[in-house]
């Protein structure tokens, strides 16, 4: 079945926010991967240049006037998210600064309202990919494992993944303009998508518990 995270609880998911403008938001999810001074699996350049490749990604949003949000889905990434924002400051005028954000993410809450406020997502770990799509928001996954790639793949999103470590920054931008453009359509498609993963797995929590288990949390179309 589909990772339980499809059923977590959302009693509403907002419409994309800038559905009809010229700009966007964009939220933007480093992550901590090779970095020595935490992951177990170490390459400072690896991890350099995923900073970096990011930062160039969010410069050119920040320079066609779209806004980015910085957030982590992880404790760790919090490191790699204050890395992420000095580097974009350090491309882009002072007077675009104001369209560069960071989110304060403590619990799961905090960043399904992060993602609620986004109109499409790029991110590296699973679970910012996931819960994208838990909120029907179009996602550019950087894939740093199989699992990631095999989660856009599934879901049809296959088009808009690289992986983290052969990461090339004008494809990824090519493919996050398209994204971009397409991203009415690209969150119609995931939320038909989620719906029935949610589903699957309210159907298993149906199994294992029976009787025993409140209906909670279920959202309908």
């Amino acid at each position: 079945v589909p990772d339980l995270a499809y059923a977590y609880p959302v009693s509403e998911i907002p419409a994309l926010p800038s559905a009809n403008a010229d700009t966007v938001i964009v939220g933007v999810s480093p992550m901590i991967y090779a970095d020595p001074r935490f992951y177990p699996i170490a390459n400072a350049e690896v991890y350099q240049n995923h900073i970096e490749s990011l930062a160039e990604i969010s410069a050119r949003l920040l320079r066609l006037d779209h806004q980015v949000v910085l957030f982590a889905s992880d404790k760790p990434d919090r490191e790699a998210q204050k890395e992420l924002f000095e580097a974009i400051l350090k491309r882009v005028p002072s007077e675009r600064h104001h369209l560069l954000t960071c989110a304060d993410v403590d619990r799961i809450a905090d960043l399904i309202e992060v993602l609620g406020g986004v109109d499409l997502v790029i991110a590296a770990r699973l679970h910012g990919v996931l819960l994208a799509h838990v909120m029907y928001r179009p996602a550019y996954a950087i894939a740093h494992d199989l699992k990631v790639r095999t989660l856009v793949e599934e879901i049809g999103q296959e088009a808009y993944c690289q992986d983290l470590e052969d990461f090339d920054v004008e494809s990824g931008w090519r493919q996050i303009l398209e994204l971009i453009e397409n991203r009415e359509a690209i969150s119609s498609s995931i939320r038909e998508h989620a719906l029935v993963y949610r589903n699957r797995v309210e159907q298993q929590y149906d199994q294992v518990f029976g009787s025993f288990r409140e209906d909670g949390g279920r959202l309908g179309s």
